[in-house]
């Protein structure tokens, strides 16, 4: 059966389109008109509607989900093409390389010349632990797979209720074949599922009641392989103007705080599920923090070669272009650069010792600077002065695992293999007294000494005077600075409190 006259389709989405502005995001259409680089669809930066943004928004969020105008400011790192490629790839970076960059950019840009998708997106997240069963490999694979369908099923669904036109003048074997698949493949019961796309009043919602509403047919075997599962919506999708489906795969390191070999397993088994769909247009973009390459590039799908990876670094020139831009969205001056606020060789130094080779922190950084310098006028620079009291005020964010001698300035990870066991002692216990002024001789009987309960008094067996312990820690506390600190001549992390002691700054 046909679910809806090809008139009265077109007229529909005409009287519905108008004034909708409930899109999802995995589905948004840009304004025309577009360009297109790669395997995505790029709005003309030419044409794109000027935008105007607070300092807030520019630097202050510091989330890319959570910027919708993200391409007006977006720039690509040089191996971006391979990223929009066809094939497989993980993605290693980073905590605030870019990686969830990257990810909204191609959710954002999934759209062809005419505005609609050019292929399924898929969120793909962590299943909750009660859904695994570890002791059972297979068992694992096999979910896994079903919840693939039943996520292509969904966002199947979700296509035809805004992009009705292509379903709906399909021959009716290729509507039948996509009912087939949405019915038999959603979890649960569809038309519940799904009914929120019926009752939003969208431009396909009553192509999408009438296909829920119809008796699907009979394809396959209700036990044949899932490659022949794939090969049908394969070809139910190319028949409707999508060519494939493309799984994306961030926010873990949401799941590594829940459960850290959770999160392992379920990327194996999602790995081991790529023969099935190697000879299809399905595709895997899996964002991962950098520290799990080692274990994850040995798991199968590496080692058979079915889907490759790459390091995500932004180059020096790259972040720059990324702070400018944005300085631009901020003030509406179009050549608004970083040496408009300071000097840019000090400026641009800076940056590198503090944030590395991520945007997040370069992004963190220059807040204060374009704060500071809006509220009091574009009239000029700042001064030194107005330079160095803001980098106090505003340090790097400190995260120390003690445990693991891991250390976190910004977006730079410090080395701490030669720094001497009795400093890292001093660091741990400035670390657990962190923001809070400590007495030098604190600092040294139960930091650098450890081991000792209390401080000692004189007579004590431990007691040293002031003067028998100045010089080993303000050697320690220089060591400490030179290990931790982006820039040891101006120290913005371990404050001397002149008179009081010592001050360890932890934003976190």
């Amino acid at each position: 059966m046909v679910y809806l006259r090809r008139r009265v389709l077109v007229e529909s989405l005409v009287i519905r389109t108008q004034g909708n502005t409930s899109i999802p995001q995995l589905l948004t259409v840009p304004n025309p008109p577009v360009r297109v680089q790669g395997n995505i669809t790029f709005q003309s930066d030419d044409t794109a509607h000027p935008i105007q943004l607070t300092v807030s928004q520019a630097f202050g969020a510091l989330r890319a989900e959570d910027e919708p105008w993200l391409e007006h400011c977006f720039i690509a790192p040089a191996n971006f093409e391979r990223i929009v490629s066809n094939r497989s790839e993980v993605v290693f970076g980073s905590i605030g390389s870019g990686k969830t960059a990257l990810y909204e950019t191609i959710k954002h840009q999934n759209v062809g010349p005419t505005g609609e998708p050019i292929r399924l997106l898929i969120d793909w997240r962590i299943a909750a632990p009660a859904a695994i069963d570890p002791e059972q490999t297979s068992s694992v694979v096999h979910n896994q797979v079903q919840r693939m369908f039943d996520l292509c099923a969904v966002q199947l669904a979700t296509h035809i209720a805004y992009f009705p036109g292509q379903f709906a003048a399909a021959p009716e074997r290729v509507q039948q074949r996509i009912n087939w698949f949405v019915q038999t493949y959603v979890v649960g019961h569809p038309e519940i599922r799904l009914g929120h796309l019926i009752d939003r009043n969208l431009p396909g919602s009553l192509v999408l009641g009438a296909l829920l509403a119809s008796k699907p047919p009979s394809i396959l075997h209700p036990d044949a392989a899932p490659q022949e599962t794939i090969n049908e919506l394969t070809i139910g999708l190319e028949r409707i103007g999508l060519q494939g489906v493309w799984f994306l795969m961030d926010d873990i390191e949401v799941n590594i705080q829940n459960d850290e070999k959770l999160m392992l397993d379920q990327i194996n088994a999602l790995l081991s599920t790529l023969p099935l769909f190697e000879r299809s247009n399905f595709s895997f973009k899996i964002f991962i923090p950098e520290r799990f390459e080692g274990v994850i590039s040995r798991m199968s799908g590496f080692e058979r070669r079915r889907i490759s990876s790459l390091r995500l670094k932004l180059e020096l020139s790259d972040l720059q272009r990324i702070v400018n831009k944005r300085l631009q969205l901020v003030t509406g001056i179009s050549d608004f650069h970083l040496g408009r606020l300071y000097p840019e060789n000090e400026i641009m130094t800076w940056l590198q010792a503090v944030g590395g080779s991520s945007p997040r922190v370069w992004l963190d950084q220059v807040y204060p600077l374009i704060n500071h310098y809006l509220a009091r006028g574009l009239d000029r620079m700042l001064t030194q002065m107005e330079w160095d009291t803001l980098r106090k005020e505003h340090p790097p964010q400190f995260f120390y695992f003690p445990d693991r001698r891991q250390l976190f300035v910004g977006g730079q990870e410090k080395s701490l293999d030669i720094v001497p066991p009795n400093v890292l002692n001093m660091l741990a216990y400035l670390w657990d007294h962190s923001n809070l002024i400590i007495s030098r001789e604190e600092l040294y009987f139960l930091g650098f000494k450890s081991g000792l309960q209390s401080i000692p008094k004189p007579g004590d067996n431990d007691y040293e005077s002031p003067q028998d312990y100045r010089g080993s820690l303000d050697t320690a506390v220089w060591r400490l600075r030179h290990a931790i600190e982006p820039d040891p001549k101006f120290p913005v992390l371990i404050e001397s409190k002149r008179g009081h002691g010592f001050l360890l700054h932890v934003r976190f």
